[in-house]
């Protein structure tokens, strides 16, 4: 199964949030893909944080762990995302789309 990580997941995850951290590390073996607009969200956080040099180090090393995907017709159409993983007014949530 192939999981989307949502940004509040990966903000969650850099602020170590011990739910999510516990989680992301069970899905390791999994499928695990932000998306492009994602990953420029977490960089505009970075760029305004307060420790952004830390921040910047935190987040290359989450994405280590998982793929970055690119913003395409094809890929909206016909998603290899079998689940997105959504933060709800502080309730986890796993989506399945199949």
């Amino acid at each position: 199964m192939s999981y989307l990580v949502d940004s509040d997941i990966v903000a969650d995850w850099l602020n170590g949030r011990g739910e999510i951290i516990q989680l992301l590390t069970s899905l390791e073996q999994q499928n695990l893909a932000i998306s492009l607009i994602t990953y420029g969200e977490i960089y505009e956080g970075i760029y305004y944080g307060r420790r952004p040099e830390a921040a910047k180090r935190a987040f290359l090393q989450f994405l280590r762990g998982v793929n970055t995907l690119p913003l395409i017709g094809e890929l909206c159409n016909a998603s290899p995302i079998s689940a997105v993983i959504c933060a709800a007014e502080a309730s986890l949530s796993v989506i399945l789309i199949s």
